[in-house]
């Protein structure tokens, strides 16, 4: 019985625990702020970004948050713009250490925007190494991504040239990270000003999980050793 207990409990750290979840479906304006954080090799650069009361996924009446890129590439082309939208409050201080992440979001165009999780620490954001893109689409695509760890985030460059993006540096997940969504376009071509580059996103939903057992979960398998020893005593006498 005592070994079964055990093998249990050794068990139970394999199965992962939700540390913290943050999602939004309506995106009011108060609770975002849009900084660009790299525009590399441009000219010129700006976004809007904005609550739209209808259109989302549920369709009429449903909320969405909708981007704009607006920018023009120098001499040397390969201009980069990419913009952090950070959720006010979604901040993670562990408490438990954080091995992975799940996030989820729906896109749509009409022009082709790339969309990442975010993860900010302290002056340091850090992006997927591959976007999600909106594709042009004229309709909702769904987006989700399970167990993604450190190794898969890479820092951005600020102000950087093309790529914006560092994939030998990674976010430390045992440290405290604020949350959002990164926007991002790219062009080869120098000297061109592209027309406005637009997409939305809707159903954002971040999840921290470790795979360390929450102490209750820690607890209930002391107590049960500890009243399998007790049974035993009293069987002994």
């Amino acid at each position: 019985m005592r070994k079964a207990i055990l093998t249990l409990c050794l068990a139970l750290p394999a199965s992962a625990t939700v540390l913290y979840t943050t999602t939004d479906n309506t995106f009011p304006d108060a609770n975002w702020t849009s900084t660009i954080i790299d525009q590399g090799n441009l000219v010129s650069a700006s976004q809007t970004s904005l609550q739209i009361v209808t259109g989302g996924v549920g369709g009429a009446g449903d909320p969405y948050r909708q981007t704009t890129h607006n920018y023009t590439p120098n001499s040397s082309g390969f201009g980069a713009i990419v913009v952090a939208h950070m959720l006010a409050g979604a901040t993670y201080s562990p408490g438990l250490p954080v091995d992975t992440i799940d996030f989820s979001y729906a896109l749509i165009g009409p022009s082709n925007v790339a969309y990442s999780l975010v993860i900010q620490q302290g002056v340091d954001y850090f992006v997927l190494s591959t976007f999600d893109v909106s594709n042009f689409s004229a309709t909702w695509n769904a987006n989700s991504h399970s167990g993604t760890t450190a190794i898969n985030y890479c820092r951005v460059f600020t102000n950087a040239a093309y790529p914006a993006t560092d994939c030998t540096v990674h976010p430390d997940f045992s440290q405290p990270m604020n949350l959002g969504y990164a926007t991002a376009n790219s062009s080869p071509q120098a000297n061109f000003t592209l027309p406005p580059l637009t997409a939305g996103i809707d159903g954002f939903t971040v999840t921290l999980n470790s795979s360390v057992p929450e102490p209750a979960t820690n607890a209930l398998c002391g107590v049960a050793l500890l009243a399998l020893g007790a049974w035993r005593r009293l069987r002994r006498r």
